[in-house]
This record gives structure tokens, C-alpha cells and sequence, in this order.
């Protein structure tokens, strides 16, 4: 399949305007990933869940930022894309949580970042950038930490011990 001459000439770097009428998910995440990779910081909304999903698996495939060259999980936070996923207005899982929070965690690093999001993270009130910067503790999968250091910190954060 080939492409429209002005798609190519924007995709090489020759051209520096693209207008795109009636474009599916591939050729947003294409294009978006084409600026992105000029130098350019990209927002991307999608109106659900669905079409968040779709964009996120092809950026990723369009970027491949998610391990660095030894295969290694590189951090949300010193990725190039951050994925902020729908915004959970019911009782969501931890795990849900967490990727909210490792992607907030990363918009407050700065640098050259994009950022995908669904339409329902426009609306809610977040927490201060300060509150995301001071607030958390860096943890590794397979790294040994004392379980009391934890819970102190997690009481210093307004967290209630319980047994």
C-alpha cells in the first residue's frame, strides 16, 4: 500500500504540514508518532475506552519505547510517550490505580514527552504537580526493602496503620 505524496513527504521530513481528512486510528498513531519522533510533544485525546486501547497498541508498535535495548521495562516516567489511561470514576483494581499514577508521576518529569489520554481525563480535578513530585517511592521488581520503611512512609502520607 502506498502512501499519499503529502503523507510521504511529511513522513520523510520534506514536508512540514499534512492535512488529513477522514483518517482511521493507524494513520493518527502514524502521525502522531512522525512528530513525536521530529522533535515535536504530541496530546492526543480519544473520546473512550476503546479507541485509548486501539491508539495505545499502535503507538507502542509505531515506537517501541517500552524496553530499552537490552529488553529491560524502562520506567513510565523516562518514557517518551505516557498513556494516561481512562479516567476510573467507579471502584477500580490497585493495578489501575498504578498506571494512573506512574503516568501523572511522568507528566511532572517534563522533557520531550506525548501524551495519549481519553477525553474523561479533561474533566476531573488533579493533585498538584508538587503533591506527585514529593510523594513516592521508587520500587523494583525483585529489590529487597524493609516492609516498615514502607508502612512509615505510608503513614507520613496521611495512610492509616492497620493490622
Amino acid at each position: 500500500m502506498s502512501l499519499p505524496s503529502e503523507l510521504t513527504a511529511f513522513a520523510t521530513g520534506s514536508g512540514t504540514t499534512a492535512r488529513v481528512f477522514k483518517s482511521g486510528p493507524g494513520t493518527q498513531a502514524f502521525t502522531a508518532h512522525n512528530l513525536h519522533s521530529r522533535g515535536q510533544s504530541v496530546v492526543m485525546v480519544a473520546p473512550g475506552a476503546r479507541e485509548y486501547a486501539e491508539l495505545k497498541a499502535l503507538i507502542t508498535l509505531f515506537s517501541r519505547n517500552d524496553r530499552d535495548q537490552k529488553g529491560k521495562v524502562i520506567p513510565a516516567w523516562e518514557r517518551d510517550w505516557v498513556f494516561l489511561p481512562p479516567y476510573l470514576s467507579k471502584s477500580p483494581l490497585a493495578s489501575e490505580w498504578a498506571d494512573r499514577w506512574a503516568a501523572l508521576h511522568a507528566l511532572t518529569r517534563g522533557g520531550k514527552q506525548s501524551v495519549l489520554m481519553t477525553v474523561d481525563n479533561l474533566l476531573p480535578k488533579w493533585p498538584a504537580p508538587s503533591v506527585l513530585e514529593n510523594n513516592y517511592i521508587n520500587l523494583s521488581k525483585g529489590e529487597e526493602m524493609d516492609p516498615e520503611l514502607l508502612i512509615e512512609q505510608a503513614v507520613s502520607w496521611g495512610y492509616s496503620r492497620t493490622k
